[in-house]
């Protein structure tokens, strides 16, 4: 197939698998090209290879660590929220305090606190937290989530103190608030990842306090 290919339209372009002399497996990116005499008949293929079985090693660990994470994430038994606070790392580094200490601004200026809170996208929800919600998916819970989080602008403004000093994590205690009414009280933790794209990939850890302690009274 690849020589008809080359036959047809003079050039090919495709990866391949080859082995080494030692027998070591090899992945390559060919670059196949006709080469015609001056009556144009076909007389050779100039071929190109570069090798890039680092990068296909690279990829395919990747694909797995998210397969691996995406089953831990879907079948966890404690609420995961995924968020992007990339527009939050922005808001702060554009705040002027007027030579104020950072948590004495925020200490003083709820309403700042209140709107970088909403800056803060929850891109996914595994079905744990959807389940403690009572919503029917991510995207309901997305849709409702400002009725699912408790007001108190206090409660996260210990999480954006701990974000804008650089801890990796921080925890603390708050209500969630079902779809059907009910406050839930829960345990959080939020880790900041230290990658350059960490902001991206903020994650949250909900464990349901009053689900917590029927299983403690049950065992």
């Amino acid at each position: 197939a690849i020589e008809a290919g080359l036959l047809d339209i003079g050039r090919w372009e495709g990866r391949l698998e080859q082995r080494t002399k030692a027998g070591g497996a090899l992945t390559v990116d060919a670059r196949w090209a006709l080469q015609h005499d001056h009556l144009g008949k076909p007389v050779g293929v100039l071929e190109t290879h570069t090798d890039v079985t680092d990068r296909v090693a690279a990829h395919n660990a990747l694909v797995q660590s998210e397969q691996r994470y995406r089953r831990m994430f879907d079948a966890s038994r404690v609420g995961v929220v995924e968020e992007d606070w990339s527009a939050v790392r922005t808001a702060l580094n554009s705040l002027e305090t007027g030579g104020a200490t950072l948590r004495d601004y925020l200490a003083r200026n709820p309403e700042f606190v209140r709107h970088v809170r909403r800056l803060a996208r929850i891109t996914d929800v595994n079905p744990a937290l959807q389940k403690m919600a009572g919503a029917s998916d991510s995207a309901a819970f997305i849709a409702n989530v400002d009725r699912l989080l408790d007001e108190n602008h206090r409660r996260f403004l210990g999480a954006l103190i701990a974000f804008a000093e650089g801890e990796r994590f921080h925890e603390g205690e708050t209500d969630f608030v079902s779809l059907d009414g009910r406050k839930v009280p829960v345990m959080f933790t939020i880790t900041f990842p230290a990658e350059p794209d960490g902001d991206r990939n903020v994650l949250a850890f909900v464990i349901d306090m009053v689900g917590r302690d029927d299983l403690v009274n049950a065992v």
